[in-house]
Protein backbone atom coordinates (compact mmCIF):
# COMPACT_ATOMS: atom_id res chain seq x y z
CA UNK A 1 0.00 0.00 0.00
CA UNK A 2 1.49 3.11 -0.83
CA UNK A 3 1.73 5.56 1.75
CA UNK A 4 -0.49 8.20 0.91
CA UNK A 5 -1.75 11.11 2.82
CA UNK A 6 -4.94 11.71 1.01
CA UNK A 7 -8.13 9.25 2.13
CA UNK A 8 -11.42 9.03 1.91
CA UNK A 9 -13.25 6.96 4.58
CA UNK A 10 -16.54 5.69 3.59
CA UNK A 11 -19.01 4.44 4.85
CA UNK A 12 -22.35 2.60 3.80
CA UNK A 13 -25.62 3.10 6.09
CA UNK A 14 -29.05 1.84 6.09
CA UNK A 15 -30.70 2.60 9.18
CA UNK A 16 -28.36 3.35 11.04
CA UNK A 17 -27.07 6.27 13.43
CA UNK A 18 -23.03 6.80 12.13
CA UNK A 19 -22.52 10.03 14.24
CA UNK A 20 -20.39 8.60 17.32
CA UNK A 21 -18.36 6.29 14.44
CA UNK A 22 -17.81 9.76 12.65
CA UNK A 23 -17.11 11.59 15.47
CA UNK A 24 -14.41 9.09 16.38
CA UNK A 25 -12.62 8.93 12.69
CA UNK A 26 -12.34 12.43 12.76
CA UNK A 27 -10.74 12.68 15.77
CA UNK A 28 -8.27 10.60 14.72
CA UNK A 29 -7.48 11.92 11.32
CA UNK A 30 -7.31 15.32 12.85
CA UNK A 31 -4.30 13.86 15.19
CA UNK A 32 -2.54 12.54 12.00
CA UNK A 33 0.13 15.22 11.07
CA UNK A 34 -0.02 15.81 7.26
CA UNK A 35 -3.39 13.96 6.14
CA UNK A 36 -5.87 15.18 3.95
CA UNK A 37 -9.13 13.01 4.62
CA UNK A 38 -12.73 13.74 4.45
CA UNK A 39 -15.84 11.06 5.46
CA UNK A 40 -18.43 9.93 3.12
CA UNK A 41 -21.72 8.61 4.69
CA UNK A 42 -23.84 6.95 1.98
CA UNK A 43 -27.58 6.50 3.31
CA UNK A 44 -28.99 3.56 1.16
CA UNK A 45 -32.46 4.63 1.05
CA UNK A 46 -33.11 4.68 5.26
CA UNK A 47 -36.70 4.20 6.07
CA UNK A 48 -36.02 5.21 9.23
CA UNK A 49 -36.68 8.73 9.61
CA UNK A 50 -35.40 9.64 13.07
CA UNK A 51 -32.24 7.78 11.96
CA UNK A 52 -32.15 9.86 8.76
CA UNK A 53 -32.76 12.95 11.44
CA UNK A 54 -29.65 12.19 13.33
CA UNK A 55 -27.25 11.53 10.78
CA UNK A 56 -28.20 15.03 8.96
CA UNK A 57 -25.85 16.43 11.38
CA UNK A 58 -22.51 14.58 9.50
CA UNK A 59 -23.13 17.36 6.92
CA UNK A 60 -22.24 19.80 9.53
CA UNK A 61 -19.10 18.19 10.91
CA UNK A 62 -15.69 19.36 9.13
CA UNK A 63 -14.80 16.83 6.32
CA UNK A 64 -17.67 15.62 6.50
CA UNK A 65 -20.55 14.72 4.53
CA UNK A 66 -24.06 13.19 4.26
CA UNK A 67 -25.18 11.48 1.19
CA UNK A 68 -28.86 10.22 0.69
CA UNK A 69 -30.53 7.69 -2.18
CA UNK A 70 -33.94 7.73 -2.32
CA UNK A 71 -34.35 3.91 -2.21
CA UNK A 72 -32.18 1.18 -1.16
CA UNK A 73 -29.67 -0.09 -4.17
CA UNK A 74 -28.12 -2.96 -2.32
CA UNK A 75 -24.21 -3.02 -0.37
CA UNK A 76 -22.29 -3.98 -3.53
CA UNK A 77 -23.66 -1.05 -5.91
CA UNK A 78 -23.47 1.56 -2.33
CA UNK A 79 -20.03 0.20 -1.71
CA UNK A 80 -19.62 1.10 -5.86
CA UNK A 81 -21.11 4.78 -5.84
CA UNK A 82 -18.77 5.85 -2.56
CA UNK A 83 -15.58 4.77 -4.72
CA UNK A 84 -16.93 6.95 -7.28
CA UNK A 85 -17.81 10.12 -4.83
CA UNK A 86 -14.54 9.52 -3.26
CA UNK A 87 -12.24 12.52 -3.37
CA UNK A 88 -8.88 10.89 -2.81
CA UNK A 89 -6.71 8.03 -4.22
CA UNK A 90 -6.84 6.05 -0.87
CA UNK A 91 -10.21 4.47 0.26
CA UNK A 92 -11.04 2.96 3.09
CA UNK A 93 -14.85 1.27 3.59
CA UNK A 94 -16.13 0.66 7.63
CA UNK A 95 -19.61 -0.98 8.01
CA UNK A 96 -21.47 1.38 9.84
CA UNK A 97 -22.58 -0.91 12.83
CA UNK A 98 -18.81 -1.55 13.97
CA UNK A 99 -16.90 0.66 16.62
CA UNK A 100 -12.69 1.55 16.12
CA UNK A 101 -11.02 -0.49 18.25
CA UNK A 102 -8.61 2.39 19.96
CA UNK A 103 -7.00 5.50 19.00
CA UNK A 104 -4.41 3.48 16.33
CA UNK A 105 -6.72 2.12 14.12
CA UNK A 106 -6.14 4.85 10.90
CA UNK A 107 -2.03 4.80 11.82
CA UNK A 108 -1.95 1.17 11.45
CA UNK A 109 -3.61 1.15 8.05
CA UNK A 110 -0.65 3.56 7.53
CA UNK A 111 1.92 1.49 8.25
CA UNK A 112 0.78 -1.17 6.54
CA UNK A 113 3.00 -3.15 3.76
CA UNK A 114 2.51 -2.43 0.13
CA UNK A 115 -0.82 -4.54 -1.48
CA UNK A 116 -3.75 -2.98 -3.75
CA UNK A 117 -6.19 -4.17 -0.85
CA UNK A 118 -5.69 -4.54 3.31
CA UNK A 119 -8.14 -5.86 5.24
CA UNK A 120 -8.38 -5.12 9.03
CA UNK A 121 -10.71 -7.20 10.12
CA UNK A 122 -13.24 -7.82 12.53
CA UNK A 123 -14.04 -8.90 15.66
CA UNK A 124 -16.96 -9.53 18.49
CA UNK A 125 -16.72 -8.34 21.68
CA UNK A 126 -17.00 -11.28 24.68
CA UNK A 127 -20.31 -10.33 26.43
CA UNK A 128 -21.59 -13.74 27.78
CA UNK A 129 -23.68 -12.61 30.29
CA UNK A 130 -25.45 -10.10 27.87
CA UNK A 131 -25.19 -12.09 24.70
CA UNK A 132 -25.52 -15.38 25.55
CA UNK A 133 -28.99 -16.60 24.42
CA UNK A 134 -28.00 -14.84 21.14
CA UNK A 135 -27.38 -16.84 17.83
CA UNK A 136 -25.38 -14.18 16.05
CA UNK A 137 -22.96 -13.75 19.13
CA UNK A 138 -22.62 -17.83 19.37
CA UNK A 139 -22.20 -18.40 15.76
CA UNK A 140 -19.19 -15.40 15.60
CA UNK A 141 -17.86 -16.25 18.70
CA UNK A 142 -17.44 -19.78 17.34
CA UNK A 143 -15.56 -18.71 14.15
CA UNK A 144 -13.03 -15.94 16.41
CA UNK A 145 -12.11 -19.73 18.68
CA UNK A 146 -11.96 -21.36 15.54
CA UNK A 147 -9.71 -18.91 13.88
CA UNK A 148 -7.49 -18.82 16.90
CA UNK A 149 -7.08 -22.97 17.13
CA UNK A 150 -6.16 -22.69 13.24
CA UNK A 151 -3.86 -19.47 13.53
CA UNK A 152 -1.91 -20.81 10.01
CA UNK A 153 -1.53 -18.19 6.91
CA UNK A 154 -5.11 -18.22 5.06
CA UNK A 155 -5.70 -17.92 1.49
CA UNK A 156 -6.14 -13.90 0.97
CA UNK A 157 -8.74 -14.20 -1.24
CA UNK A 158 -11.07 -16.79 0.45
CA UNK A 159 -10.93 -14.93 3.42
CA UNK A 160 -11.51 -11.20 2.40
CA UNK A 161 -14.40 -8.95 4.51
CA UNK A 162 -15.59 -6.04 3.54
CA UNK A 163 -16.82 -4.72 6.92
CA UNK A 164 -13.16 -3.11 7.29
CA UNK A 165 -10.88 -2.57 4.39
CA UNK A 166 -8.52 -0.07 2.55
CA UNK A 167 -8.08 0.11 -1.50
CA UNK A 168 -6.85 2.07 -3.96
CA UNK A 169 -9.28 3.95 -5.63
CA UNK A 170 -8.01 2.59 -9.28
CA UNK A 171 -8.52 -0.53 -8.08
CA UNK A 172 -11.95 0.05 -6.57
CA UNK A 173 -13.26 1.84 -10.07
CA UNK A 174 -11.06 -1.23 -12.30
CA UNK A 175 -12.28 -3.91 -10.01
CA UNK A 176 -16.44 -2.63 -8.71
CA UNK A 177 -18.59 -5.04 -6.72
CA UNK A 178 -20.67 -7.13 -8.87
CA UNK A 179 -24.34 -4.96 -8.80
CA UNK A 180 -25.75 -8.39 -9.91
CA UNK A 181 -26.03 -9.50 -6.43
CA UNK A 182 -28.88 -7.76 -4.59
CA UNK A 183 -29.73 -10.01 -1.84
CA UNK A 184 -27.47 -10.16 1.52
CA UNK A 185 -24.43 -12.14 1.67
CA UNK A 186 -21.44 -13.41 -0.50
CA UNK A 187 -20.72 -9.74 -1.79
CA UNK A 188 -17.20 -10.01 0.07
CA UNK A 189 -16.64 -13.59 -1.03
CA UNK A 190 -17.35 -12.72 -4.65
CA UNK A 191 -15.42 -9.61 -4.69
CA UNK A 192 -12.11 -11.11 -3.12
CA UNK A 193 -12.77 -13.39 -6.18
CA UNK A 194 -12.61 -10.93 -8.70
CA UNK A 195 -9.83 -9.30 -7.00
CA UNK A 196 -7.47 -12.89 -7.44
CA UNK A 197 -8.82 -12.64 -11.23
CA UNK A 198 -7.69 -9.69 -11.89
CA UNK A 199 -4.56 -9.93 -10.23
CA UNK A 200 -4.85 -7.70 -7.42
CA UNK A 201 -3.14 -8.31 -4.34
CA UNK A 202 -4.33 -8.30 -1.08
CA UNK A 203 -2.79 -8.04 2.75
CA UNK A 204 -4.15 -9.15 6.06
CA UNK A 205 -3.42 -7.34 8.84
CA UNK A 206 -4.33 -7.45 12.35
CA UNK A 207 -6.40 -3.92 12.87
CA UNK A 208 -10.04 -5.36 13.69
CA UNK A 209 -13.02 -3.11 14.37
CA UNK A 210 -15.51 -4.19 16.73
CA UNK A 211 -18.94 -4.87 17.15
CA UNK A 212 -21.04 -5.73 20.12
CA UNK A 213 -24.61 -5.33 18.58
CA UNK A 214 -25.96 -8.78 17.36
CA UNK A 215 -29.47 -8.99 15.69
CA UNK A 216 -31.92 -11.26 17.19
CA UNK A 217 -31.94 -15.14 16.30
CA UNK A 218 -35.41 -14.93 13.90
CA UNK A 219 -33.36 -11.55 11.96
CA UNK A 220 -30.14 -13.64 11.82
CA UNK A 221 -32.05 -16.50 10.62
CA UNK A 222 -33.65 -14.55 8.00
CA UNK A 223 -30.73 -12.98 6.69
CA UNK A 224 -28.55 -16.61 6.65
CA UNK A 225 -31.38 -18.02 4.13
CA UNK A 226 -31.18 -15.00 1.95
CA UNK A 227 -27.23 -15.49 1.89
CA UNK A 228 -28.06 -19.02 1.19
CA UNK A 229 -30.60 -18.35 -1.47
CA UNK A 230 -27.43 -15.96 -3.15
CA UNK A 231 -24.78 -18.54 -2.73
CA UNK A 232 -26.96 -20.60 -4.59
CA UNK A 233 -27.54 -18.17 -7.41
CA UNK A 234 -23.76 -17.29 -8.03
CA UNK A 235 -22.48 -20.91 -7.05
CA UNK A 236 -20.80 -21.27 -10.19
CA UNK A 237 -18.38 -18.27 -9.54
CA UNK A 238 -17.78 -19.43 -6.30
CA UNK A 239 -17.07 -22.55 -7.07
CA UNK A 240 -13.86 -22.99 -4.35
CA UNK A 241 -14.49 -20.06 -2.77
CA UNK A 242 -16.73 -21.55 0.33
CA UNK A 243 -16.68 -24.55 2.40
CA UNK A 244 -20.44 -25.14 2.14
CA UNK A 245 -20.15 -25.39 -1.73
CA UNK A 246 -17.22 -27.73 -1.42
CA UNK A 247 -19.39 -30.21 0.95
CA UNK A 248 -22.60 -30.14 -0.91
CA UNK A 249 -20.03 -30.84 -4.20
CA UNK A 250 -18.76 -34.05 -2.35
CA UNK A 251 -22.20 -34.94 -1.92
CA UNK A 252 -23.14 -34.67 -5.30
CA UNK A 253 -20.19 -36.50 -6.07
CA UNK A 254 -21.23 -39.40 -4.10
CA UNK A 255 -25.06 -39.03 -5.35
CA UNK A 256 -26.13 -37.81 -2.15
CA UNK A 257 -27.40 -35.01 -2.05
CA UNK A 258 -30.74 -35.28 -3.18
CA UNK A 259 -31.22 -37.60 -0.81
CA UNK A 260 -30.11 -35.80 1.92
CA UNK A 261 -32.02 -32.84 0.89
CA UNK A 262 -35.23 -35.28 1.28
CA UNK A 263 -34.22 -36.24 4.69
CA UNK A 264 -33.57 -33.10 5.80
CA UNK A 265 -36.51 -31.12 4.72
CA UNK A 266 -38.76 -32.31 6.91
CA UNK A 267 -36.34 -31.14 10.08
CA UNK A 268 -35.85 -27.50 8.57
CA UNK A 269 -39.26 -26.33 10.68
CA UNK A 270 -38.29 -27.17 13.93
CA UNK A 271 -34.74 -26.66 13.74
CA UNK A 272 -35.70 -22.68 12.45
CA UNK A 273 -37.94 -22.79 16.04
CA UNK A 274 -34.67 -24.22 17.91
CA UNK A 275 -32.51 -21.86 16.71
CA UNK A 276 -34.96 -18.79 16.90
CA UNK A 277 -35.35 -19.47 20.53
CA UNK A 278 -33.08 -18.80 24.22
CA UNK A 279 -30.56 -21.66 23.31
CA UNK A 280 -29.68 -21.90 19.66
CA UNK A 281 -26.58 -24.15 19.38
CA UNK A 282 -23.76 -23.37 16.42
CA UNK A 283 -24.04 -27.43 15.45
CA UNK A 284 -27.77 -26.89 14.62
CA UNK A 285 -27.09 -24.15 12.95
CA UNK A 286 -24.24 -24.90 10.36
CA UNK A 287 -26.54 -28.39 9.91
CA UNK A 288 -29.62 -25.44 9.29
CA UNK A 289 -27.63 -23.83 6.84
CA UNK A 290 -26.91 -27.13 4.63
CA UNK A 291 -30.01 -28.13 4.67
CA UNK A 292 -31.91 -25.00 3.71
CA UNK A 293 -29.04 -24.57 0.78
CA UNK A 294 -29.87 -28.50 -0.58
CA UNK A 295 -33.40 -27.36 -0.71
CA UNK A 296 -32.85 -24.15 -2.56
CA UNK A 297 -33.56 -25.77 -5.79
CA UNK A 298 -36.98 -27.49 -4.72
CA UNK A 299 -38.43 -23.95 -3.09
CA UNK A 300 -37.39 -22.40 -6.58
CA UNK A 301 -39.00 -24.66 -8.31
CA UNK A 302 -36.17 -26.42 -10.11
CA UNK A 303 -36.43 -30.10 -9.04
Amino acid sequence: MQRMKELSILIPCFNHVCVPLVSALVRQAKSMPGLAFEVVVLDDGSDDMDVVEANLAIDGMEHCRYLRLPSNTGRSAARNRLAREAAYPLLLFLDCRHALPDGRFLARYFEAGEADVVSGGYRPVCDASHQGGNLRYRYEMAVAARKDRHSKPVDEYLHFCTPNFMARREVMLACPFDESLRRYGYEDVLFGKRLHDQGFSIRHIDNPVVFSEFEPNARFLCKTEEAMSSLYEFRHLLEGYSTLLSVCGRLRGCGLARPLASLLRPWLPLMRRTLSGNNPRVWIFQLYKLAFYLNVPRRQGEG
